[in-house]
């Protein structure tokens, strides 16, 4: 399309003194009369075979519209812009009975009264786009207390605003809940106990999956997981081109007892149990298992201070010599991928398993 724009322009005899275009709409200040203009038109229409220019002009006033915004050229020669809703609209917004937050709903009626403002160019236009915004909310459900502050709401300095005028604070690091939306009622209960257990959390709801991808999947048959660490090595073995030995073993998850392929699952919440005196252990992870378990066999293996599985050979084992084969046995106890829910899960298996190789409790739940 930018080529056939710079062919149709360069070729013309007369030649708009603006031209823009967005997608398939086309804006233009045409100053060479009627005439002239129709007959640019059907050299555009004659640049392609299947390329044709549909056009509208503001011939005695009328006006033109362009994207959602309607100019006007006045008597005294002025341009008038205000907002714009095509015919075929049918007016279908955002239900105010919708399951959404209600911050949300004010938000999105806010903005669309800054809408109708920024298109207008000045107070009477303005008061009729903003008036075509009132119609809208209101066909959606929106009751007339909400619509009255999302306008006054509107008038007021813009969030990025605010926040330029005020003083810096401080960064506090927050982990984010993602939670599905149930109610507003609901939504005040969670912030509110957020607020007074002083945990750092933010509240943020996510859409869920939707009916569809509940039922689509693509795989016909479940993928089997297989352990993962023989391939690599028989592959690195390959471009090596090693044909000497046996492939070692080298997955200390799977050697501690954990199903075939859960050694490379991420999000993992798991259980360890000492295989000498069947203390436990109860940890959480975002990596894959067998890179955070290989680290618990070192930190066993090397008696590393103020690291559970170190402390705990220490004072327990401490003649006790590890080689390669791992001195707990691993269970996966479920795979969380959101950060929260993963450490509240742990925290809820420490309270109830009360493992004595864990520092810490985990979150207070």
């Amino acid at each position: 399309m930018d080529r056939l724009e710079q062919k149709m322009l360069r070729t013309a005899k007369e030649k708009p003194d603006t031209y823009d275009r967005y997608v398939d709409d086309c804006l233009m200040v045409w100053c060479h009369g009627e005439e002239k203009l129709v007959k640019f038109i059907e050299h555009c229409n004659d640049q392609h075979p299947t390329i044709r220019f549909t056009w509208e002009s503001s011939v005695n006033g009328q006006p033109v519209s362009y994207m959602d915004m309607l100019m006007t050229i006045r008597p005294d020669h002025n341009l008038e812009c205000e907002l714009f809703r095509k015919p075929s609209d049918s007016g279908v917004n955002l239900n105010f009975e919708s399951c959404i937050p209600l911050h949300v709903k004010q938000s999105v009626a806010t903005q669309q009264f800054r809408r109708a403002s920024t298109l207008s160019s000045n107070a009477e236009a303005e008061e009729r786009s903003q008036n075509k915004i009132r119609n809208l909310l209101h066909s959606n459900g929106f009751p007339l207390k909400h619509i009255q502050r999302a306008q006054e709401r509107s008038r007021q300095p813009t969030r990025q605003q605010q926040l330029a005028e005020k003083q810096p604070r401080p960064k506090t690091t927050l982990t984010n809940l993602r939670l599905p939306f149930c109610s507003d009622g609901l939504d005040r209960k969670v912030r509110s106990f957020i607020c007074k257990s002083k945990i750092p959390l933010r509240v943020v709801y996510n859409q869920g999956k939707s009916l569809k991808q509940n039922l689509v999947r693509s795989a016909l048959t479940p993928v089997l997981r297989t352990c993962t660490t023989h391939e690599k090595y028989l592959e690195q073995q390959h471009q090596q081109k090693r044909s000497r030995g046996k492939p070692r073993d080298d997955c200390i998850s799977c050697k501690a007892g954990l199903n075939a392929g859960n050694c490379d699952r991420k999000g993992g919440v798991y259980c360890l149990k000492c295989n000498l005196c069947a203390e436990i252990y109860v940890g959480e992870t975002m990596r894959p298992l067998r890179a955070r378990i290989s680290e618990h066999h070192m930190q066993a293996r090397n008696q590393t201070a103020e690291q559970p599985w170190g402390e705990h050979m220490k004072l327990f084992h401490p003649e006790r010599k590890i080689g390669k084969e791992p001195i707990f046995s691993a269970e996966l106890l479920t795979t969380v991928m959101d950060h929260a829910k993963r450490k509240a899960r742990e925290a809820v298996e420490i309270r109830e398993r009360k493992p004595m190789v864990n520092r810490t409790k985990g979150w207070r739940t």
